[in-house]
């Protein structure tokens, strides 16, 4: 007869042969950051609930947060990929005519059917330095929406290790951010940008790639399967996960900007 503990040995090692492994070492250890990811996720759906809203990840460092909320519900949140985008921002000076043309060939080609956005909000995320990829990026969202007559709602969140407190420059055009300490695993993988090499679509830079260029990543579908068979484990409330985040010394401020515009 097994004794209680013998059973629990059992069930780990059988659970652990039964998880598969995958040639990218990062999805294999992203277990170790699960819990600051769904915390950070609880944070986008409260601001961008599936039923009122859909959430754009820009370019490469949101694609474990897209991956999960994709898990969670298909149609809600899509992947955009743009590297290096702060065109209108910081000294850089906007796209060329026939740049913006095709940028907007481009969000044509990745944003979520018309059908899919009727009476929902976009919610853009990004983890950011400046805030001018997120600024950049909804600045020609807004040109798009009004070119192509779509009427869209936009409202931008971004994911940052520093949030400037309320007399420092930041974007007018931005009014929310989340700030998550430096000290968490998570963090210090979105400054390595480690997620890159399991992006959904990889790099592309507007001024030297064509959109019909990008193939999927076979390594981002590893990543939602990963994240998946870690979220039938989780048995964390809504409020559990931000707890979580207060636990791990990482500061929730899903935070209004006095002075912003953007919505």
């Amino acid at each position: 007869m097994l004794t209680l503990s013998a059973i629990v040995i059992q069930f780990t090692l059988q659970f652990a042969l039964a998880r598969p492994t995958f040639a990218n070492p990062l999805v294999n250890g992203i277990a170790e950051s699960f819990q600051e990811i769904s915390a950070v996720s609880e944070i986008i759906t409260q601001e961008c609930p599936p039923d009122a809203c859909v959430v754009i990840g820009i370019g490469r460092s949101p694609s474990p947060f897209i991956a999960h909320l994709q898990n969670q519900k298909p149609g809600w949140a899509w992947n955009v990929p743009l590297s290096s985008f702060r065109y209108g921002m910081s000294g850089i000076k906007p796209l060329s005519a026939e740049l913006e043309e095709g940028l907007f060939d481009h969000f044509d080609r990745f944003l979520p059917p018309a059908s899919e956005l009727v009476g929902r909000q976009i919610l853009l995320f990004d983890f950011t330095f400046s805030g001018d990829s997120v600024a950049a990026t909804q600045t020609y969202l807004q040109k798009y929406s009004d070119q192509r007559n779509h009427s869209l709602q936009i409202k931008s969140l971004a994911l940052v290790t520093y949030a400037p407190s309320e007399n420092e420059f930041w974007h007018p055009i931005l009014r929310y951010f989340v700030e998550i300490s430096k000290k968490c695993n998570l963090a210090k993988l979105l400054h390595k940008q480690v997620f890159d090499s399991v992006s959904e679509f990889g790099a592309f830079d507007i001024t030297k790639h064509s959109s019909t260029e990008l193939q999927s990543n076979p390594a981002y579908f590893q990543l939602k399967a990963e994240l998946s068979k870690l979220a039938l484990h989780e048995n964390f409330t809504s409020d559990g996960k931000l707890a979580i985040l207060h636990d791990l010394d990482v500061i929730n401020l899903s935070k209004q900007m006095s002075g912003g515009n953007g919505g």
